[in-house]
C-alpha cells in the first residue's frame, strides 16, 4: 500500500482525501505486523527483517530531525530556483539533509535526552520555543517587515493593474451605445476634458495592459481613451480559437459587442489593436510559468478553408480590421510583447542571496524567432488592409536583451502582461510612432 501510494497518488490531487486511507493503513498494517520474526504471514517476515537491518534503523533514529532538515533546504532551493529546479540542486539538499539530521541527532537530541539535566534542558527548550513564538508574532504582526527590500519590490509589484478590470462610465457609455449590458471583460475609460476626441484600444488582455501608458498620455493631450477587451479572446472574426463551444459562442458575442460599441461612435477615429498571438498560433504557452497551458491554435469555423495557422489567423483579422475600416477607422496594431516564461518577482535579487541564478533575459533575436508564424500572419494583414503596425519588442529589448525590468521597474505583471510601469515605458518608446500615425498629437 505505501509503494503504491508512492506511485499513484496524483501531485496535484486535493490530499487528505479518501486517497489518504491508502498509505495511512499500510503504515497501520506495518506497524501491526510487530517486531518478531512469527511464521504466520509470508511478509511479516520479510517487513521485520527488513525493518531490523542497521542502516534502516539508524534512519528511525535520525528520522525527526531528517524531517526538520530537509524540507527548508528544498524550498531554499525551489527559491531560488522555481522553474525547472535542477536535480543536482535537489540531490545535493536532499544528501546534506541526512548529513545535518545525523549531526543534530548525535549533537543535539541525544545529549538532551540522555543528559542528567533534563529538567533544566527542558525549562531551556521551553524557554527557547517561547523566544521563537515571540519573535514569529512580531514578524507576522509588521506585516514581514516591509521595510526590507525584497518586500519593498513586492509592495510595488502588487499595485499594479491586475485588479482593475472595469469602470462605471465605460460600461455606461457601452451599455448606452449597445442597447444591452456588455458582458466584455475589460472596460475603462480615462476621463479628459476633450470628450469628443477619443481613441479606442481593442483587443484581448494585451490591450488591457497597454491602458495605463496610453491614458496617461492621451490625458495630457486632452483626448480620452476607452478600453473594450475580452480575455483569451482575440478579436478574429469568423475564426475560431476556443475548444469549447459555449467559450467560443461567448467570445464571438463579446468581439461583437466591441466592434458594435467603436462603429457606432463617431468620435472613434483611432483604433489602436492589442493582442496575443503565438499562443493563438501554436495552442500551447511559453515557458516554465506556461507549460501546462494548452490551447487550440485558431480554425476555421466552417471548416471548408485548408488555410495554415497563419493564413486563418490572418483571415480572421483581416475581416475584423476591414469592418473597422468600413465605419471610418484608421487602425493601429500594436505588437505582443516577448514573453519572458517566468514570474518577474522570481527575477528579483534576494538581499542575503545576491543574484538570482534564474535566467529571466532574452535575446532580441530569440523573441523574434518564436514570434515568426505571428509576425507573418500581421504582415498579411497589412498588405490586404490599411492596418499599419507598431512594433514594440525593439523598446524593450536595448542592446539586443529583452529583460523584466528596466531603469529599476518591474515591466511585467506575470509572464507575458505588462506592468502599469510596463505600460508607461514601452508607450513612451513608441511615442513618436504614435505620433506619426495620428494616434497622439
Amino acid at each position: 500500500m505505501l509503494a503504491v501510494s508512492i506511485a499513484i497518488l496524483p501531485k496535484g490531487g486535493a490530499f487528505p482525501g479518501w486517497w489518504a486511507v491508502l498509505p495511512v493503513l499500510g503504515g497501520v498494517l506495518v506497524i501491526a505486523a510487530g517486531s518478531g520474526a512469527g511464521r504466520a504471514s509470508l511478509a511479516r517476515p520479510f517487513i521485520t527483517r527488513f525493518l531490523s537491518r542497521r542502516f534502516v534503523v539508524w534512519i528511525g533514529l535520525i528520522s525527526y530531525p531528517l524531517y526538520l532538515w530537509h524540507w527548508p533546504l528544498l524550498s531554499f532551493v525551489r527559491i531560488l530556483n522555481p522553474w525547472d529546479t535542477p536535480l543536482i540542486y535537489e540531490s545535493v539538499a536532499a544528501i546534506s539533509s541526512f548529513g545535518l539530521a545525523a549531526a543534530t541527532y548525535y549533537v543535539v537530541e541525544r545529549p538532551i535526552r540522555f543528559s542528567p539535566r533534563r529538567r533544566a534542558w527542558g525549562w531551556v527548550l521551553s524557554a527557547a520555543v517561547l523566544a521563537l513564538a515571540l519573535f514569529s508574532g512580531f514578524i507576522a504582526t509588521h506585516h514581514g517587515q516591509p521595510d526590507r527590500s525584497v518586500n519593498r519590490e513586492v509592495a510595488v509589484f502588487n499595485t499594479q493593474i491586475r485588479g482593475m478590470h472595469t469602470d462605471s462610465d465605460c460600461l455606461l457609455l457601452a451599455e448606452r451605445i449597445l442597447g444591452e449590458k456588455p458582458i466584455f471583460t475589460y472596460c475603462r475609460s480615462s476621463a479628459a476634458r476633450e470628450r469628443h476626441r477619443m481613441v479606442a484600444l481593442i483587443g484581448d488582455s494585451h490591450a488591457h495592459a497597454l491602458f495605463p501608458g496610453l491614458a496617461k498620455i492621451l490625458n495630457a493631450e486632452g483626448a480620452n481613451l476607452i478600453l473594450l477587451a475580452n480575455s483569451s479572446c482575440p478579436l478574429l472574426s469568423e475564426v475560431g480559437t476556443e475548444s469549447d463551444s459555449s467559450a467560443q459562442i461567448a467570445c464571438d458575442r463579446q468581439t461583437e459587442q466591441i466592434l458594435k460599441v467603436v462603429e457606432r461612435s463617431p468620435e472613434i477615429t483611432k483604433v489602436v489593436m492589442a493582442t496575443r498571438g503565438p499562443v493563438y498560433l501554436l495552442g500551447q504557452g511559453y515557458g516554465p510559468a506556461e507549460r501546462h497551458l494548452q490551447k487550440v491554435p485558431v480554425y476555421s469555423r466552417d471548416g471548408a478553408s485548408s488555410a495554415s495557422v497563419v493564413g486563418l489567423f490572418a483571415e480572421g483579422l483581416v475581416k475584423t480590421v476591414e469592418r473597422l475600416e468600413g465605419s471610418r477607422k484608421n487602425v493601429v496594431y500594436v505588437t505582443q510583447v516577448p514573453e519572458i516564461g517566468v514570474q518577474p518577482i522570481d527575477c528579483a535579487p534576494r538581499p542575503v542571496f545576491g543574484s538570482r541564478p534564474l535566467k529571466c533575459e532574452r535575446t532580441l533575436e530569440s523573441v523574434q524567432n518564436y514570434q515568426a508564424s505571428y509576425r507573418l500572419a500581421l504582415s498579411i494583414v497589412s498588405k490586404r488592409t490599411g492596418m499599419k503596425i507598431i512594433d514594440l519588442v525593439p523598446g524593450m529589448c536595448p542592446n539586443g536583451i529583452c529583460t523584466p525590468s528596466q531603469q529599476g521597474k518591474l515591466l511585467y505583471i506575470d509572464d507575458n502582461h505588462l506592468s502599469s510601469a510596463g505600460s508607461e515605458f514601452v508607450i513612451e518608446s513608441m511615442r513618436a510612432q504614435l505620433t506619426e500615425l495620428g494616434v497622439l498629437k
